[in-house]
């Protein structure tokens, strides 16, 4: 792809580490996703001396920053440890990091952990496991990033390119923000999206894997009340096309913008994304989620309308 002649911005996402150092290259092209272009680690090995790593690691992320042409970065700023010993490695690397997009004419950008994870979930306080399911989310990827600094660094980039949009979207007037980031990012709702991920996430955590799908009911409205997200239940709609054929009764409406559907189980059907796609086009609600809960977790999926 001729970078010069596309509408589009790569961004170089770092998680900075002497031992491991993850990183992630993100497109984000104007009224199209964000899509990853490549993502991985920088290892070093703990026999080596502090220099020799260092040097390693500014070596590797040059020639990932040759390769991939990245025109921003986003890197994580250091945060309060209390090994100081680790804090002095991570600080080192972060410093030879900036360096290295220093010598290459990148600009840079920085977001402090909690500032990464209220992007993607909704809650400064979330746990890598529900980062990992919300960048699988909205990257579309076939799996999730199990490598912690490869998927932080994912997260950080992404992180960056909502909160450009989001700068963005402060100058155009309030009655054409929503077209715009719609065209932008296709996320519909991006912040409240994050929260209803987030909530199903710590519900999955808690209670693990259950036989029935109203099981997990109280323990998501009592998220929702905490959270102040306001919500309808069993919100009854009649469908009257192919096999869904009379009243029925979609699980949550939330801030009557987003319709979520509960299931449990090891896979989707195909019955489960018509039926949701039968309430989207019935109601008129422009985004539905369905949620999965299944032995290893709880996954998503977003619908749009008109879309499948």
């Amino acid at each position: 792809m001729n970078l010069k002649n596309c509408a589009c911005t790569r961004i170089l996402g770092i998680d900075p580490g002497s031992a491991i150092c993850g990183w992630a290259v993100i497109e984000s092209e104007r009224g199209e996703d964000s899509h990853l272009i490549a993502s991985g680690c920088i290892k070093t090995h703990k026999k080596d001396s502090t220099a020799k790593r260092l040097q390693i690691l500014h070596d590797e992320l040059s020639s990932v920053i040759k390769k991939y042409h990245p025109a921003e970065a986003a890197v994580e700023q250091l945060f309060f440890v209390q090994n100081v010993k680790t804090g002095i490695a991570v600080g080192q690397a972060r410093g030879v990091v900036l360096l290295a997009l220093s010598q290459a004419d990148i600009k840079i950008f920085e977001y402090e952990p909690t500032q990464v994870k209220l992007a993607l979930v909704g809650y400064g306080r979330a746990d890598k496991r529900q980062v990992q399911s919300m960048v699988k989310l909205i990257l579309k990827l076939d799996k999730v990033i199990t490598q912690d600094d490869e998927a932080d660094a994912v997260a950080i980039a992404i992180c960056h390119i909502n909160h450009a949009n989001h700068a963005n979207r402060t100058r155009i007037t309030p009655e054409s923000k929503r077209q715009i980031e719609t065209r932008k990012s296709k996320i519909l709702y991006p912040e409240l999206s994050y929260k209803i991920v987030g909530i199903l996430q710590r519900v999955s955590n808690t209670m693990g894997f259950v036989a029935h799908e109203r099981q997990y009911y109280p323990a998501i409205e009592r998220q929702l009340d905490e959270q102040n997200i306001k919500y309808k239940k069993q919100v009854p709609v009649r469908l009257s096309y192919s096999y869904f054929r009379g009243r029925f009764y979609i699980d949550y409406v939330i801030d009557d913008l987003i319709a979520l559907e509960i299931k449990v189980g090891s896979r989707y059907t195909k019955q489960d994304v018509d039926q949701l796609m039968g309430y989207l086009r019935a109601t008129g609600k422009e985004l539905g989620i369905l949620a999965r809960f299944t032995r290893t977790g709880v996954d998503f999926k977003r619908f749009l309308l008109g879309n499948k």
